[in-house]
């Protein structure tokens, strides 16, 4: 009898592997990139605050404010991938520009080094609370995000590049071949 259970246990089939969850790896992109931000922030002066970035349409506060609501909205972003709603307005690139560029400037008009680091680090926060809140199988779960499909865990990869491109620009404004790394 012994034997017929083990035979019958070999033969069963086994159980799907998960795949691997990117939550590590993730964790430490934000945390490097969260680290990131703070080190550029502190390597400015308040003269810099309102010079030009390398993007004519932003200064250097509206680039690193635009980096904090930007950071915010990905635990909305999470959400929605997670349940496949997707999110894609009519493209008009200009139109869309035009509206950032003016929301971004009315949210940066009073904004200081210090509350767009507080700001920042709220979003860190709240994104790091969404990362924890993940499930095994939601990495995969997506949705269409301005005509481009993304999952979770290409939303939650998003925060680094976004960042290095407001970077990228704020160096280039200030005539630094290198930000503080």
């Amino acid at each position: 009898m012994e034997v017929e259970a083990e035979e019958s246990a070999a033969q069963a089939p086994e159980e799907p592997t998960p795949p691997e969850s990117p939550r590590a790896a993730i964790r430490a992109e934000l945390d490097a990139t969260h680290a990131a931000f703070h080190r550029l922030l502190d390597s400015l002066d308040e003269s810099e605050w309102r010079q030009p970035s390398g993007d004519p349409a932003w200064t250097v506060g509206e680039q690193l404010a635009q980096a904090a609501a930007e950071l915010a909205l990905v635990p909305r972003t999470v959400a929605a991938a997670r349940t496949g709603r997707d999110f894609s307005p009519p493209q008009a690139r200009g139109v869309t520009r035009a509206i950032n560029t003016r929301t971004t400037r009315q949210m940066v008009r009073h904004a200081t080094p210090q509350s767009v680091r507080a700001k920042y680090d709220a979003g860190y926060a709240a994104v790091c609370a969404a990362l924890d809140a993940m499930g095994d199988a939601d990495w995969e779960r997506g949705a269409t995000f301005f005509g481009a499909y993304q999952t979770v865990a290409d939303v939650f990869r998003r925060v680094p590049t976004d960042f290095a491109g407001h970077a990228a620009a704020v160096a280039q404004g200030l005539g630094r071949a290198q930000l503080p790394g």
